[in-house]
């Protein structure tokens, strides 16, 4: 149980850097104009339009990856594991309740008005952050229940 508790955080790592390719929510007129977000919070392969709430999700993803290595004991790993999906699923339901829009507006050459709108919307990228933070989730939870709290001596637990 300890061995798949460490390395689940491996597989969220791993469905992470996909959607850096692959897009959390994307949008398109079918012209020139569309919007995408991938894990970093900007266009995929775009590390320069990181967002920092991404980049925190980032921090957050690795560094449960490694301590969960490095750390002898999962007791208080896990509880920090679970909390960090907990955030983690916040922030991919915050971003898509609230997707990228991009409007624009202007004139072609005869006068006429031209216009519109491109909302980003879930993609399979969705689908794969799910995945790894059911997987953090759940590595969280194995991580105690592998190291559960033991009595001391003289009956109180440690």
């Amino acid at each position: 149980m300890t061995t798949t508790a460490r390395a689940l955080p491996l597989l969220t790592v791993l469905t992470w850097a996909l959607t850096l390719v692959i897009p959390l929510l994307h949008g398109a007129n079918g012209r020139d104009m569309s919007v995408s977000v991938a894990s970093h919070g900007g266009p995929p392969l775009d590390l320069t339009a990181a967002s920092l709430p991404f980049v925190l999700a980032w921090v957050a993803v690795l560094a449960c990856a490694v301590t969960a290595w490095v750390v002898r004991s999962l007791r208080w790993w896990s509880v920090a594991a679970v909390v960090s999906s907990l955030a983690l699923a916040w922030l991919l339901v915050t971003t898509v309740r609230n997707p990228p829009i991009l409007l624009w507006d202007g004139v072609d050459g005869q006068g006429n008005p031209t216009g519109g709108m491109v909302a980003g919307e879930p993609t399979v990228g969705v689908l794969l952050w799910v995945v790894g933070i059911a997987a953090l989730a759940v590595a969280g939870v194995l991580g105690f229940c592998a190291d559960p709290p033991r009595p001391t001596p003289r009956g109180r637990y440690r």
